[in-house]
């Protein structure tokens, strides 16, 4: 058995070391793309994660551990405290900016997701060099992943953990090795600590195990999924005083407060990943395809995408962001359909070049571009001790970004003239509505203006009327004053 093992241990780091070496500039350039899409975006991308993520880890001179814990509300400190562990290591090296705080984080969080997609790549198409290669080029350089997966977000934090919950799953159902079972249930514990909502994938354990009929590893599963839950709440106990007391409170604010938020329709999530394969690019109709050959050692890869999508689609409130923990697992599930289509040039070279502009508008137009350059514009000039937000001009005002706060009023723009303006004052409006109230600004100093990205620039043409707040912002200062 000994002998057994480590021949087999022999093969795995030999086919490995193989797959290394085949795909070496994949994978070197596709992490220098993952660490300058980091160092270089570091936009936001959700409201609720800059308020209750970014915002909470810098600047990390502003906060401590505990009172991450203490105003973390319903909601777990974990993820904060994790990326506030890199912030934090930041400013211990000297580092006060937090906008550099934060791309450490961020240079972390890429690094880490990219090495285990990595493994993964190659664990899932271990017999398969060909689906192994375009399984890293499409975690390399898919447009939405150097830029998704270097993201803050909590739902990003979880999915390194989901995708090894997923492929050990697939060992197990080749292999039934009760290890494997284990491994899936440890790496889904992991990806629960950070993102509740992943829990839903346990159901795809109970169910292999029936359809494999090992009904000593489904007490085994119970037993060890009790002992997950409860050492899973210990943590909260230490943090909350409550064992999974974030989750409780998580469940009961949601469950009282669903209306409130955006419904979308139940169809949305499987509309973004059919639109996500790129039709006719990647998905089309199949012929001379072999379906069980192709995904028979991917069924519980299938399960997992399918019952967390179902799952999150019945439930009213939808954002697509809730789509990130399963989006590696997706590209996993894509590849045999892309290696089929690369077989015909069109498609293939149809693919590369339309990603290939997607992917660079992705990965460095920056999101919120316009408001973080007004904060760190506002910080770094301490002549200025106030802002007058005229027409709500500054929607997002990501304060987090700048060491120094500075004051805000918001006002409509027919209440200007009744201002007495100082020379520590500016006035923030966006570009649209400064041309509805061009006589009210006469009368002030030289402005100066915050453009957002590119992508956002390409959205308020094409539809300004739903994309005004992403317009540009323009300060504007008393005659005279010279800030």
């Amino acid at each position: 058995m000994i002998h057994n093992f480590q021949g087999k241990s022999e093969t795995i780091k030999s086919l490995f070391s193989e797959y290394i070496n085949k795909n070496r500039w994949i994978l070197v350039c596709g992490l220098a793309f993952y660490l300058l899409t980091a160092w270089f975006n570091v936009g936001i991308i959700a409201s609720d994660d800059y308020e209750f993520g970014i915002a909470r880890i810098v600047p990390a001179q502003n906060w401590t551990a505990l009172e991450i814990i203490n105003i973390s509300g319903i909601r777990s400190p974990i993820p904060n405290l994790v990326l506030y562990a890199f912030t934090k290591l930041a400013y211990c090296l000297g580092i006060v900016d937090p906008v550099t705080q934060l791309r450490v984080a961020l240079l972390f969080v890429g690094f880490f997701s990219y090495s285990v997609y990595s493994i993964l790549c190659f664990l899932f198409f271990r017999q398969d060099k060909g689906k192994s290669t375009v399984a890293i080029f499409l975690l390399s350089f898919y447009f939405l992943a150097p830029m998704i997966f270097t993201r803050p977000l909590i739902e990003n934090l979880s999915a390194p953990f989901l995708l090894v919950s997923c492929w050990a799953a697939c060992e197990y159902f080749k292999t039934i090795k009760i290890g494997d079972l284990l491994l899936s249930l440890i790496a889904l514990s992991f990806a629960c600590m950070f993102r509740f909502q992943v829990s839903v994938c346990a159901l795809v354990l109970v169910v292999i195990v029936v359809l494999k009929r090992k009904w000593k590893h489904l007490l085994i599963l119970g037993l060890a999924g009790v002992f997950s839950i409860f050492l899973t709440g210990v943590l909260d106990w230490i943090y909350k005083g409550g064992l999974h007391a974030s989750f409780l409170a998580y469940t009961k604010y949601q469950a009282g407060n669903i209306q409130r938020f955006g419904a979308q329709p139940v169809y949305v999530f499987v509309a973004l990943f059919l639109g996500l394969s790129m039709p006719p690019l990647l998905f089309q109709r199949y012929h001379d395809f072999s379906w069980r050959r192709s995904f028979g050692h991917l069924i519980p890869a299938l399960m997992f995408l399918s019952v967390f999508v179902i799952s999150h689609s019945v439930v009213v409130h939808k954002e697509e962001r809730f789509m990130v923990p399963v989006l590696s697992l997706f590209f996993v599930i894509l590849t045999p359909l892309a290696v089929h289509q690369a077989q015909v040039p069109w498609r293939k070279w149809g693919f590369i070049a339309v990603n290939s502009i997607l992917l660079l508008g992705a990965s460095f137009s920056v999101p919120q571009r316009n408001s973080i350059l007004v904060v760190d514009y506002l910080s770094k000039n301490s002549k200025i001790e106030r802002v007058f937000d005229v027409n709500d001009a500054l929607v997002m005002f990501p304060e987090a970004f700048g060491i120094r706060k500075v004051k805000r009023d918001k006002i409509r723009s027919a209440d200007l003239n009744k201002i007495q303006l100082t020379c520590s004052d500016v006035v923030a409006i966006r570009k649209d509505e400064l041309e509805k109230s061009t006589e009210v600004f006469t009368a002030l100093g030289k402005s100066t203006e915050f453009k957002p990205g590119f992508l956002e620039a390409m959205l308020v043409k094409l539809n300004p009327r739903q994309n005004a707040r992403r317009a540009s912002i323009l300060l504007f200062n008393v005659k005279g004053c010279g800030v």
